[in-house]
């Protein structure tokens, strides 16, 4: 299956981002501009978090749809993005990484591993 995609978002809980961001409004934008796929971003975030595991339900492919059905087409892959700070020639360099996950289940086990190295409640981005 071919899927029009946008895997690099951002939730209300990133810094510098719209208050306004939900998964229903990710979902009609992708609509409206004919993208099928969206990433739910910043799963590493525990109120982003809580807020996926009660909306999203997952299929049969390893994705996920709204429960409230609107739009129906726009599915969802859980995503995040971790930023990776290290020094290298005397210079601080980061490097932003996109992560995907199969189910809530691999979310919990990642951001349990994440959680010593990071803030993960002070930005959806850690």
């Amino acid at each position: 299956m071919t899927y029009a995609a946008d895997l690099h978002l951002h939730s209300s809980y990133a810094m510098a981002t719209s208050p306004s961001i939900t998964l229903e409004s990710m979902a009609s934008w992708a609509a409206i501009k004919g993208i099928d796929l969206l990433a739910t971003a910043d799963f590493t975030h525990p109120v982003w978090l809580a807020e996926l595991k009660a909306k999203l339900e997952p299929l049969d492919d390893g994705l996920f749809a709204l429960r409230a059905k609107a739009p129906a087409a726009v599915r969802f892959v859980l995503g995040t993005e971790v930023s990776c700070v290290y020094a290298q020639g005397g210079r601080t360099r980061r490097l932003h990484l996109l992560l995907l996950a199969p189910d809530f289940d691999a979310v919990d086990r990642l951001c349990a591993a994440l959680a010593p190295h990071g803030k993960l409640a002070s930005d959806g981005r850690p």
